[in-house]
């Protein structure tokens, strides 16, 4: 497992045929190569287990305001647990800004004054929390993020800096702290969103609150000033793909489009025949895809190019588009797509070489799909005897010089 970010101008060749999975961002610019195993891209957080509640300010059905429609009262699990936190005083609400992460929605904490308290309906466990915020200034001393309801102990920032190692008052003490991706980085700049992940060394049991968690009324100025998009709380210490796993699909949900992805929306990607790209239940966007392989598990985009070479398989119902360049040898089999779903062509350009002389086949199947063919493609460069046949399930290209009878 590589849970890291890789830069600049490169290519990636996974070899071997063992199993290797990339869980970070990344950012590079060249060709991406399976050429032999198994290549997992981890970006997907529902096979992840233990998570006890998600907070998420873009879905505004989760939480109640009073009738000015801003000022946020209840804030309740995205999950559907009826896990709820609730404000004790409707003057020290938290402020609800559809602007906010661009325009996703954002919670705005600390505003003008307002300790912004809101503390759990229950007591659960807590090991490893998420959260992806964005502090407004520097003005944080202390400032109280999500902890144990009327205590000293849980996320803390002062400045731009989350306490680490920190102390006993600590929720991460003796366990890790890390900003987007980076451990042991907790170091954030002001009205830059961010991912702070906080793993505590042990499972921990108490009613939270976030923002003023502790609410005392000697240290009144120690409550978080900053903007939230999205808090998870699991109940036990993930691994470090898994917490790489959920650290990267929340930059991709609410950082901007330039932030990194598993692999890079503008990816040419080769898989050879007998390696596999497993998606792992993503959706995954790149350029261009070619080879001979296995694309499974997941939702697949393609926005450039597709060239199989031999069988090039692709999972459930893709979306395409661009050319599709297929060779028709003179001898032997031509290249074949196949996809386990449905498949749309009306986004495909067919680009085809053909054999200069007869070939020794008459027919040959260029695209199929179990899940049925919509759609015909843009246009085929098409010469001589050389016809497309489309049926319900697959595409064949058929040679021939005098009269055919297709009976389907």
């Amino acid at each position: 497992m590589f849970a890291g970010s890789i830069t600049g101008k490169v290519s990636v060749t996974k070899v071997g045929t063992g199993l290797i999975t990339l869980a970070g961002p990344n950012y590079f610019t060249g060709a991406t190569l399976v050429q032999s195993g198994t290549l997992r891209l981890a970006s997907d957080t529902a096979g992840i287990t233990g998570l006890v509640y998600r907070l998420d300010a873009s879905q505004t059905n989760t939480f109640t305001t009073l009738a000015d429609g801003s000022n946020v009262t209840a804030w309740a699990d995205a999950a559907g647990s009826g896990f709820t936190f609730a404000v004790t005083n409707n003057l020290n609400c938290p402020v609800y800004d559809a602007t906010l992460f661009d325009g996703r929605g954002g919670i705005r904490f600390g505003v003008s004054g307002s300790r912004g308290r809101m503390i759990g309906s229950a007591v659960t466990n807590a090991q490893t929390v998420f959260a992806v915020n964005m502090i407004r200034d520097t003005s944080n001393d202390n400032g109280g993020f999500w902890g144990k309801d009327a205590n000293d102990f849980g996320m803390r920032i002062g400045g731009t800096t989350w306490y680490w190692p920190g102390n006993n008052n600590d929720f991460h003490y003796g366990g890790l702290v890390a900003v987007n991706g980076a451990i042991s980085n907790a170091t954030v700049t002001v009205n830059q969103r961010h991912v702070v992940s906080s793993v505590s060394s042990a499972r921990q049991t108490f009613k939270p609150a976030i923002g003023d968690y502790w609410g005392s009324s000697q240290y009144t100025t120690r409550y978080y000033r900053g903007d939230v998009a999205e808090i998870l709380v699991y109940d036990r210490r993930l691994s470090d793909l898994e917490r790489q796993t959920v650290e990267t699909a929340l930059m991709a949900k609410w950082f901007p489009a330039t932030s990194g992805t598993i692999l890079p929306q503008t990816a040419a990607v080769t898989v050879n025949e007998g390696a596999k790209l497993d998606l792992l239940g993503n959706a995954l966007t790149i350029a261009s895809l070619a080879g001979g392989g296995l694309v499974t598990n997941g939702q697949l985009t393609v926005t450039s190019a597709v060239a199989p070479s031999g069988t090039l398989s692709i999972p459930g119902a893709p979306t395409l588009s661009g050319t599709l360049s297929v060779n028709i040898p003179a001898t032997g089999t031509g290249d074949e797509l196949t996809a386990d779903g449905s498949l749309d062509l009306s986004n495909l350009t067919l680009n085809l070489t053909l054999p200069v002389s007869k070939p020794d086949t008459a027919s040959f199947t260029l695209v199929s799909a179990a899940g049925g063919i919509t759609g015909t493609f843009k246009s085929a460069n098409l010469t001589g005897p050389w016809r497309l046949i489309y049926s319900a399930t697959s595409v064949r290209l058929i040679y021939f010089s005098g009269t055919i009878i297709y009976i389907q």
